[in-house]
């Protein structure tokens, strides 16, 4: 063997220190806990979020919002359609909220009309996006965070963290769902800056079954002006 190898080997055996090198350590990996509230902090921080959310087995039987589409703000604003079935009809209902106000142009009426929250047993969709009580508080919620594999969607690929989180705190955002139950989530995080993509929250919304909202959030801060229906 050479003396260059045996050099080589040294280094190697010994380590870089006694070749008059230095290597710098690899920093520790981020926790899940320490990922998700970076990606909270992302959501929360920014000037608007668009929201996709759908619904998976759901009873026939069930009835509020099902699903929506649309863009919210921090101020806190929100508009888009709403996904609502309600006495047994379901409808596309176009939806605008500033702050606890709600205006729906409900089918077959011509403009939007001021409509308390409460009597449709939903919260005000502007409420989704507040860093206290909207989905990203479910965040600060979620317990027993787990890393798990790495995902492609599309052109991203996502890093998925798995948890649970108390039906309470789901109930809240919702107004739907046993409050006493536990509730599985899944974040989709963008590798590598960690804005979160994706979110999964499956449990006992509607009696007698276990039924998932899946979300998606996307085009983070685009120019949005919510105004009040005139």
């Amino acid at each position: 063997m050479s003396r260059r190898l045996v050099a080589l080997a040294a280094c190697v055996v010994f380590g870089t220190t006694a070749c008059g090198l230095s290597i710098t350590p690899k920093e520790d990996e981020p926790t899940p806990q320490q990922r998700l509230s970076t990606a909270k902090q992302l959501a929360d921080s920014a000037t608007s979020v668009h929201l996709v959310v759908t619904s998976r087995d759901v009873p026939q039987d069930a009835q509020g919002i099902l699903g929506f589409d649309g863009v919210g703000t921090h101020t806190p604003a929100f508009q888009g359609v709403l996904d609502a079935r309600m006495g047994g009809m379901s409808a596309k209902v176009d939806a605008v909220a500033i702050g606890p106000d709600l205006w729906l142009k409900l089918p077959f009426t011509p403009r939007h009309v001021k409509t308390d929250p409460a009597s449709w047993g939903v919260p005000s969709p502007s409420r989704l996006l507040s860093t206290d009580s909207g989905l990203t508080s479910l965040i600060t919620h979620t317990t027993n965070p787990v890393e798990g594999d790495q995902k492609r969607e599309g052109q991203e690929v996502l890093r998925t963290i798995t948890g649970t989180v108390p039906g309470d705190k789901v109930a809240n955002i919702l107004n739907t769902g046993d409050a006493t139950g536990t509730y599985q989530v899944s974040y989709g995080l963008t590798d590598p800056d960690g804005t979160l993509r994706k979110a999964s929250i499956s449990g006992p919304f509607f009696s007698g079954a276990t039924s998932t909202y899946d979300v998606v959030f996307d085009r983070y801060g685009e120019a949005v002006d919510i105004k009040a229906p005139s």
